[in-house]
């Protein structure tokens, strides 16, 4: 069996040196999605194997997983039967990858103990390694002005969204869980610093979706697992006062300029004109049985060039991407996903923190909250199943929570059986 010192030390080590990936690409001219891509490929198969010598130990009260599993099999069906291998199978490694660490996390997590000291420095280091590539950006000159505001990329080589995404799941588990440990005064400082850099250079990437999304499912996260009246109305009222100092600092300021621009233009943006189009063309370009079936998983830059000669262009919204690679019922079952497992993590996040009352736990449970509702859900627009960086982190510490939950004396799904 490989347990879990084992499997988190590899995975941390796994995610730590394919942060490096567009690095590693311009250092050797090869294609970054060929590095990509040998990095999912990588990732998946050793989670493969996990699985395969460990075995299947299938959850029964997992149905979001399951409703997910349905929704891919389907695409990928659907795609082997009309699309080219090369079409299929890098979204078919990256989506199934994200499944095999959710549950290997989820198993070994229940089992053992370790799995928090190990992520809190894969962590750490990923977010040491942000920070840096930020300033190197920075201290060269070479931040790129895109979308009327200059950018920081990092170390993500002018990719601004994966490297926000990247550290919208860092920061958010800095928050949640190491700040939240006991740590030696000297140490928290600099968690502290550590922290509060990150978050500056999140925000420098001007991601405007990722900026609100951050603080909004903060908010949301902290309000969906208050039982009690009073900590809901202190969580309102706090979230009001952020608001009000936010919208305030970009309105006098420019701090924020693509957040600001929001507030005074009177036509849309170029951004937003482009993704407009991209659904309309690409709903013009269903046919009949393409309206129920999808084009497949993997499908959609050759479907979009097709119907607009345009090579190379992502559907920029994860709705239509389900819609057009899955069909109308695939659409459906997805919003049905996203619902049931908002609630399904609820329910457990508030288990662990009024039942159990274990806080360790209860951090990591908010951090899971915070980044499918900030990512998964609010995040639509930001193509992030693509950026398997910060997809694969997700999964990881959405199956620590999942396992620790379960492997707690009265946990719930323990409970629940």
């Amino acid at each position: 069996m490989i347990g879990e010192g084992l499997y988190y030390g590899s995975m941390a080590f796994l995610l730590v040196i394919s942060s490096f990936s567009y690095i590693l690409s311009n250092l050797s001219g090869v294609d970054e999605r060929i590095v990509n891509m040998g990095f999912i490929a990588l990732i998946f198969y050793f989670n493969i194997l996990v699985a395969g010598v460990n075995g299947l130990h299938i959850p029964g009260r997992f149905v979001p997983v399951y409703i997910l599993f349905f929704i891919l099999f389907w695409m990928t069906a659907v795609s082997i039967a009309k699309n080219s291998l090369s079409e299929w199978a890098p979204s078919f490694l990256r989506f199934f990858g994200y499944l095999l660490v959710l549950y290997n996390s989820w198993y070994l997590a229940k089992r053992g103990r370790s799995s928090f000291r190990v992520v809190d420095l894969a962590v750490m280091l990923m977010l040491i390694v942000a920070v840096l590539g930020g300033l190197w950006e920075i201290a060269t000159g070479s931040v790129q002005f895109k979308n009327g505001a200059y950018r920081v990329a990092g170390h993500f080589n002018h990719h601004q969204l994966g490297y926000a995404l990247l550290l919208f799941v860092l920061c958010g588990y800095m928050l949640n869980v190491t700040l939240k440990r006991p740590l030696d005064p000297l140490f928290r400082l600099f968690a502290r610093f550590l922290f509060l850099s990150g978050l500056v250079f999140m925000l420098l990437a001007r991601s405007r979706m990722l900026t609100i999304a951050f603080f909004a499912s903060l908010y949301a996260a902290h309000l969906l697992a208050g039982r009690s009246f009073l900590k809901k109305l202190r969580v309102i009222i706090a979230g009001g006062a952020v608001l009000s100092g936010l919208v305030y600092t970009i309105l006098n300021t420019d701090l924020f300029p693509r957040l600001k621009e929001l507030f005074s233009m009177e036509e849309l943006d170029p951004s937003t004109n482009y993704r407009l189009t991209i659904i309309q063309d690409s709903f013009q370009g269903l046919s009949s049985s393409e309206f129920w079936t999808g084009i497949g998983m993997g499908g959609f830059n050759e479907f979009f060039y097709e119907i607009s000669g345009v090579l190379g262009v992502a559907a920029h919204n994860d709705y239509l991407l389900m819609f057009v690679e899955g069909g109308v019922f695939a659409l459906f079952f997805y919003v049905v996903y996203q619902i049931w497992t908002v609630f399904f993590l609820r329910k457990r996040v508030m288990y662990v923190r009024y039942d159990v009352d274990d806080r360790l736990v209860f951090g990591i449970g908010l951090a899971t909250l915070m980044n499918f509702t900030g990512v998964e859900i609010m995040g639509f627009l930001l193509n992030a199943h693509y950026f398997f960086h910060s997809e694969f982190l997700i999964m990881l510490i959405a199956g620590i929570f999942l396992g620790k939950q379960a492997g707690l004396k009265g946990g719930y799904d323990r409970q629940a059986g």
